[in-house]
């Protein structure tokens, strides 16, 4: 997971070979057309925590107490930065779902 692989069919021999860089990662059997998925357990499992690992939450160590830096400004440079909020009453149909259909 997560890095390119070469997947191999050999013609008439019912295996399925995955490749990585021109080795040989791992061999499996063909399942019989209509049978359900076949996972080899420790794959399952090494692919379910690859898959999860980028939504894991991950603790940050203690941030170090520094004194807070100063507030800039922040320049927007010339420009009218006033502007009046945006009316979408004229899209309602009555429903309150903005013209989404009910």
């Amino acid at each position: 997971m997560g890095t390119t692989v070469e997947v191999r069919l050999p013609v008439d021999q019912g295996i399925v070979e995955i490749r990585h860089r021109g080795e040989v990662v791992v061999t499996h059997q063909v399942a019989a057309p209509g049978s359900p998925a076949v996972w080899d357990p420790a794959h399952r499992a090494a692919a379910e925590a690859i898959a999860l690992a980028p939504h894991r939450r991950q603790v940050a160590a203690p941030a170090v107490s520094a004194a807070p830096a100063p507030a800039t400004p922040l320049d927007l440079g010339p420009g009218d930065y006033e502007v009046e909020e945006v009316d979408l009453s004229r899209y309602d149909d009555g429903c309150g779902c903005l013209g989404m259909g009910r």
